[in-house]
């Protein structure tokens, strides 16, 4: 959906005869654009809708601490370098979430389990980049995770939380129509993507919006670009 000298191109896919659409491009960042009645929102002229540069919550006091710096796929990728190259901790919500008493030797044993599995997964994703850590990308993370690797899930899951608490943000401030995923990352398939994304959403939208709104992926896929070029050739021709 891009503009010319302000000119609307909210011709093609899921944008269609549909407003107000809110676009958000999620691959190696994370913008965003807000179309109302075929025009292009552009705020008072330094920009807008850049939902990518939202502050995950009131803890994150660093401006480069930012829903891009999470979901995005450089984001991503960081993330599960982070996890290899630093010491994981073992999740303990078995002892949190039942009321019976534990002994010690089953605390021991589920640790142990945690770190064997932990370990397991970690030479996974150091096997799919040849060992070389920093060339661990997005598309490789979402590869492991279809596969089953749950640390690349766990990574993941921590994106499209802060992804989908974003868009909860903007729904309740400017309530669309719908919401459209495009990028290179939202080409994940749905149930490592986008159907977390819309179960983070529901979680943390105003919840009288709930259900006023679709989350859908572009259908045009990465060919958006193309279809866009075109017609803004064709206008100018």
């Amino acid at each position: 959906m891009p503009t010319w000298r302000g000119w609307p191109r909210q011709r093609f896919g899921a944008a269609r005869g549909r407003s107000p659409v809110f676009y958000i491009t999620v691959g190696t960042g994370i913008g965003g654009g807000l179309i109302v009645d075929g025009q292009l929102y552009r705020g008072n002229g330094a920009g807008a809708a850049e939902i990518g540069h939202l502050r995950p919550g009131l803890h994150a006091d660093r401006p480069d601490e930012t829903i891009e710096s999470i979901a995005s796929g450089w984001g991503i990728a960081l993330a599960a370098q982070t996890r290899l190259t630093e010491p994981m901790t073992h999740r303990l919500t078995p002892f949190t979430s039942e009321s019976r008493p534990w002994r010690p030797e089953e605390v021991r044993q589920h640790l142990i389990e945690e770190e064997e599995a932990a370990d397991e997964y970690a030479a996974d994703l150091r096997e799919r980049c040849d060992g070389a850590v920093e060339r661990l990308t997005a598309k490789i993370v979402a590869q492991a995770a279809a596969d089953g690797n749950a640390l690349a899930q766990e990574v993941l899951h921590h994106a499209w939380q802060a992804l989908g608490w974003g868009i909860a943000q903007m729904i309740t401030l400017l309530s669309p129509k719908v919401v459209i995923l495009g990028g290179g990352v939202s080409l994940i398939r749905d149930d490592l993507m986008l159907d977390p994304v819309r179960d983070a959403v529901a979680r943390y939208v105003f919840p009288p919006f709930l259900g006023t709104y679709d989350v859908v992926r572009a259908q045009l896929g990465e060919e958006m670009v193309v279809h866009g070029a075109l017609a803004l050739a064709k206008d100018q021709a």
